[in-house]
């Protein structure tokens, strides 16, 4: 540091300077020619004195009169100032909890709770790392940071949850660019989704019956209907009516209402277990695969529905509008798996026995 620095350094708003008596000299430059000055005995006095109110209400008066003065008549001061921050978002630093919580205002009618809990983790996770800074503080590369040590699918997971965020910011003038558009998503390989042969799907069924009958019409609808899980926890008995049951637009993951059918040998095993009134939580599941030891591939009840209706239908449309997609292609790319001939009949024939064990027809 040169002597001068030494000497003189600006703090704040303000500027300190050491004099030759060991005293401090402050300057801090108020606009319009005006400033104020001090002179102080300790640097604590003079970083002090600089961050207090540096307009005293005179000066702040004949700022406000001036400004006024130069206005139309029919133009107020707060009008001036609501126009300028309209147009110098980009200049104003919005802070990322404070850009949050607009985005949730402005969403929280359109998105699932669940999409929204997920974004919301991500923005938790991001403000953890970095701290509440500006919008503007998170570039491409301190996003890229961000995602260089998560795996593969966590990366593109937390960039697709903080994409959106961005994009908002874009729209209100916070940021010139979405940060997340320039960050390399990872490539992941595809692989078969796992499917339950029919001799697994029967003994999962038969193992239920057996320890956990309350829970069998979960399993049941879960498997034979390709409910989704976060829709099997939300749906009740008066779902079920004339042979379908209704997924309502609020249950949907993709907010768009359907129905599914009932399949001859899910409606044996409703019959014999009924679906509860109030449906089921998230707690009964997690305890019963907590004790059993119940460890399934995820979605692999949607997924052996899919790929088993598909065998015996071979209707690709049908499967897709049961499963609430809009075509074939994710049904196609996600869901489906190779079975063997005669596959879909003998699964769709899993049903229960008297004493609750199931056997294939």
């Amino acid at each position: 540091m040169s002597a001068a620095a030494k000497r003189r350094w600006r703090y704040g708003p303000g500027i300190i300077t050491l004099n030759e008596r060991g005293t401090y000299s402050c300057f801090v430059s108020l606009g319009h020619g005006k400033c104020r000055r001090a002179v102080l005995k300790t640097v604590a006095e003079a970083k002090a004195w600089i961050t207090t109110d540096s307009k005293p209400d005179q000066l702040l008066v004949e700022e406000a009169a001036e400004a006024r003065s130069r206005l139309p008549q029919d133009v107020s001061l707060l009008d001036a100032v609501e126009f300028w921050l309209e147009h110098n978002k980009a200049r104003v630093q919005k802070r990322l909890s404070d850009a949050w919580e607009e985005y949730r205002s402005a969403v929280k009618d359109s998105l699932r709770a669940r999409t929204f809990q997920s974004y919301e983790a991500v923005v938790r996770r991001l403000s953890s790392r970095y701290g509440d800074k500006p919008v503007s503080f998170f570039t491409r590369d301190r996003i890229q940071a961000f995602v260089d040590e998560m795996t593969k699918q966590t990366r593109n997971f937390t960039l697709r949850s903080l994409s959106p965020l961005f994009s908002f910011c874009v729209e209100q003038g916070y940021v010139e660019r979405n940060p997340c558009a320039f960050v390399r998503r990872a490539k992941v390989e595809k692989r078969a989704p796992a499917v339950l042969s029919v001799k697994r799907a029967a003994a999962l069924m038969r193992f239920v019956s057996n320890y956990a009958p309350r829970l069998v019409p979960y399993y049941a609808v879960g498997l034979f209907a390709g409910v989704r899980p976060q829709e099997l926890l939300q749906i009740q008995r008066a779902d079920f009516k004339n042979g379908y049951i209704f997924i309502s637009e609020k249950v949907a993951k993709t907010g768009d209402a359907r129905s599914v059918p009932v399949m001859p040998n899910l409606g044996a095993w409703l019959a014999r277990f009924p679906f509860p009134a109030a449906g089921f939580n998230a707690t009964q599941v997690k305890r019963f695969r907590a004790s059993a030891g119940l460890r399934l591939p995820q979605d692999v009840l949607r997924h052996s529905y899919a790929t088993y209706l598909y065998e015996l239908k071979k209707d690709a449309a049908f499967v897709a509008s049961t499963m609430g997609h809009a075509g074939t292609a994710v049904f196609f790319s996600n869901y489906r798996a190779l079975a063997a001939p005669g596959d879909g009949e003998r699964f769709f024939s899993i049903l229960p026995r008297p004493t609750g064990k199931s056997h294939v027809r």
